[in-house]
């Protein structure tokens, strides 16, 4: 059985809707989006209110304790790239610590955004025989305070894009993130919240090398592609270690042979939103 989570919008009301609590593969619908998020560590009224909630996050390794620090992420998407958010009521935030000297690596020890995409271009099974796959991995610090990619350079972060070829964990060093791509996160006392526009054009990993051709994709998805997912964080809370949206089941974030992947499936445009954008530009024509 597979979990799905949607935003159903319907006389200005809107639904959240989660399958069963005993599924094993949860999937995520991602909406195209003509509602581009902007990204500056804050969640503005209205931005983010097309896009589903992917909450309900567990704790790796605690066979299902629920997270208790509300953990939940969004994302969406139009032609030029997929826009995500992720937020957090933790507030244990250490200050910024560079890597150590030499070393193309983050700080393991401080708290981590982690996002995992498989285009699955090599039509691999949710599940499989083993934990080995193929992926981009996004992992990100997180520190107190604001940080920042501005499409050149990092700032109170460090960074570490890899990419899987057949080993549980990232084992080259992925280009990363280009000049189209932003991120910033806001952390505080409170809480944090973490969002980012990831281009299209930086998931291009292996497009030149004939021996990895699983990876590079050619511009947006089409509608009904569906990837496979997963987010996660490590967080320096003892007592909320791993929160993770699906639970690998396994010692790892992805890749499980017990409950594989999550999967987001890339959905069009829900209609009432596409006729509500289209009534606000002529609206705004005819004041014109």
């Amino acid at each position: 059985m597979r979990m799905r989570t949607k935003t159903l919008l319907a006389s200005g009301l809107c639904i959240f809707l989660v399958g069963s609590a005993d599924a094993a593969t949860r999937n995520y619908d991602a909406d195209f989006t003509s509602n581009p998020a902007v990204i500056d560590g804050i969640i503005s009224a209205g931005e983010w209110d097309d896009a589903a909630v992917g909450g309900n996050w567990v704790l790796l390794r605690e066979n299902g304790k629920a997270d208790a620090n509300n953990n939940f992420f969004k994302a969406k998407w139009d032609n030029t790239g997929i826009y995500l958010l992720q937020s957090t009521n933790y507030g244990g935030w250490k200050t910024y610590s560079p890597p150590p000297v030499g070393e193309d690596v983050p700080n393991w020890g401080d708290d981590q955004i982690n996002f995992f995409f498989d285009p699955n271009l090599d039509n691999e099974e949710l599940i499989h025989a083993n934990v080995e796959n193929d992926h981009y991995h996004v992992l990100l610090n997180q520190y107190l305070g604001t940080s920042t990619f501005d499409g050149i350079a990092y700032s109170n972060t460090n960074e570490h894009m890899l990419v899987a070829s057949n080993v549980k964990h990232g084992e080259r060093v992925w280009d990363g993130l280009g000049a189209s791509t932003r991120m910033t996160m806001v952390n505080d006392t409170s809480g944090g919240v973490f969002e980012m526009f990831l281009a299209w054009e930086d998931l291009s990993y292996g497009a030149d090398d004939p021996e990895i051709n699983d990876l590079a994709i050619d511009g947006a998805p089409a509608i009904g592609d569906e990837w496979m997912f997963n987010c996660s964080r490590i967080s320096t809370d003892a007592n909320n270690f791993l929160p993770v949206w699906q639970d690998s089941g396994t010692q790892v974030f992805v890749g499980s042979e017990v409950n594989g992947w999550a999967t987001m499936t890339f959905t069009p445009e829900p209609t009432s939103l596409a006729i509500f954008g289209v009534m606000g530009t002529l609206f705004l024509r005819r004041r014109k």
